[in-house]
């Protein structure tokens, strides 16, 4: 089972355009930032990893913060904004990896399981969770806040 996941005839698997919409569905758009780097890492092309996560994380904090103004105006409904989180995602996989990735699957090259974009999609919700805990709880003690007023 691994052979089929690792470096078979040469080549290290990605994701595809499938694996995007299921972590992104699942994570957000932490998800994509991982998926986009990691396939950059393995399509050869370490130097798009870094810019990639240094630009992924700072549209994730407009997108979150962007999230919460929309859902506390109540116009718009909340299936709304995964549907959009997965289709930037599909869109930007496309437009920066689309033939990269075609190329490598027309040559016989792995893909990832879809169980992983699972686990991806999971492991990004748990970490925005986290963070969005520690910031409630920086921001509760910067502004003294207290939830018995």
């Amino acid at each position: 089972m691994e052979d089929e996941i690792i470096n078979v005839n040469g080549y290290n698997p990605i994701y595809k355009k499938t694996h995007i919409q299921i972590a992104t569905f699942f994570g957000g758009p932490l998800a994509i930032v991982y998926i986009l780097a990691e396939n950059f890492r393995q399509l050869g092309y370490p130097e798009k990893i870094r810019k990639t996560w240094i630009i992924g994380i700072g549209l994730c904090l407009i997108f979150i913060g962007l999230t919460y103004f929309t859902s506390r105006s109540g116009k718009v409904p909340n299936f709304i904004i995964p549907v959009i989180c997965i289709l930037i995602g599909t869109a930007i996989m496309q437009s920066w990896q689309g033939e990269d990735i075609e190329q490598h699957v027309k040559e016989g090259g792995p893909v990832y399981p879809v169980w992983r974009a699972l686990l991806v999609g999971i492991i990004s919700l748990v970490i925005t969770i986290v963070f969005m805990i520690i910031l409630f709880l920086l921001l509760f003690n910067i502004f003294n806040f207290s939830l018995q007023d």
